[in-house]
């Protein structure tokens, strides 16, 4: 997953996972958008020439839930089941984790 150098030195300084506070940290690194995969080459030179670099994090699959897919160092692939983890800004709103869902 795309993230600053600067979250993995932390996380390493403190022996946490650096991929997981990217995805469940509270802290917003990375914008996430859908789009075809054949129109990754046309976004990324669309990304070049605004000043940002776009990075595939992964694919849109028949099914419920996400899962995050590691790849071990012996080379096969374990899933990751991941749950809504981020920090709910507006907690007396009613809004919380149901309406998120209602959405």
């Amino acid at each position: 997953l795309p993230g600053p150098a600067t979250l993995a030195t932390a996380a390493r300084l403190v022996g946490a996972d650096a991929e997981q506070w990217a995805i469940g940290g509270g802290e917003d690194f990375e914008l996430l958008f859908t789009a075809p995969a054949e129109a990754a080459d046309r976004l990324r030179a669309i990304g070049a020439a605004c000043g940002l670099a776009l990075s595939p994090v992964g694919q849109i699959v028949a099914g419920t839930g996400v899962v995050l897919v590691r790849e071990r160092a012996d080379g096969r692939l374990v899933e990751q089941p991941i749950t809504y983890q981020g920090y709910d800004h507006f907690p007396d709103s009613g809004g919380g984790d149901d309406a998120r869902r209602a959405r």
